[in-house]
């Protein structure tokens, strides 16, 4: 099989190696897995998603393009210089029955020249609780989900308002994953009980009304989500009366019909 980058399977490129590990940095027990996995395949193909994709595995594995595409992991931003001048996504993604799909992708073209230089970067994994958002630099609203040993923190959702993002950091593994907005959202329109449509249905709405909403209507929702969409291992249970189950689509409709 040939493609981006040669004939497949073949090893990753330099660049391909910078990048992942600059979203995966070692020293944090919850990236060993996924480094572990990364050291011991090659890549195996092209993604669904197209030129930029790339699905890790065991040699002689094809790419598995009808499962449903698994949750990101890690996520960051690779800056470049003359002559690219490119803004490089980087996405690592969960484990998946013996395969890792990773998106490097440019923001000009799909393909990133393997040439590139990166000069600047920035990931969730690199933030911890009381730092800046690490994409803009201003101070991001914190959530403390649960309490870690001796006071330090646990489990922490960090929320940018000016690039409207939202993240989750867990101190035991050191991990630091994305949220995605409207699922999140979703919940937290059902533990406030907001039925106005022009609100509930626009998670835009999160970062404009943010002062709104109280640290325990945060972290609720987060409990909510995260028992449906596990991004970190066990926390501490939600306040009474404020845990849900199902489809997050259908649950909000539902609930803003009236039923």
């Amino acid at each position: 099989m040939t493609g981006q980058g040669g004939p497949y399977p073949r090893s990753l490129t330099d660049l391909e190696n910078d990048l992942i590990n600059r979203v995966l940095p070692d020293g944090a027990p919850g990236h060993g897995p996924h480094r572990e996995f990364i050291a011991g395949a090659v890549v195996i193909g092209q993604g669904r998603r197209g030129e930029g994709e790339i699905i890790m595995g065991t040699r002689g594995d094809l790419p598995d393009t009808d499962a449903p595409l698994p949750p990101v992991f890690a996520y960051g931003v690779a800056g470049s210089g003359p002559p690219h001048n490119e803004e490089i996504s980087v996405t690592v993604r969960e484990i998946a029955d013996g395969q890792l799909s990773i998106e490097i992708v440019g923001r000009k073209n799909d393909r990133v020249d393997p040439g590139t230089r990166i000069e600047s970067f920035w990931s969730y994994s690199q933030w911890r609780p009381g730092s800046p958002c690490p994409q803009c630099g201003l101070r991001a609203r914190e959530a403390v989900v649960s309490e870690g040993k001796g006071g330090s923190p646990g489990q922490v959702l960090g929320i940018c308002r000016a690039d409207r993002r939202l993240w989750i950091f867990d101190g035991r593994s050191l991990t630091c994953r994305p949220v995605p907005v409207t699922n999140y959202y979703n919940e937290l329109m059902l533990l406030k009980q907001i039925r106005d449509p022009e609100i509930a249905l626009s998670s835009v709405n999160l970062f404009d009304r943010l002062g709104e909403y109280g640290d325990r209507d945060l972290t609720a929702a987060f409990h909510a989500y995260n028992r449906i969409r596990t991004k970190v291992g066990p926390v501490a249970e939600a306040p009474a009366g404020h845990g849900r189950s199902g489809g997050f689509g259908r649950k909000l409709k539902k609930y803003l019909l009236g039923g």
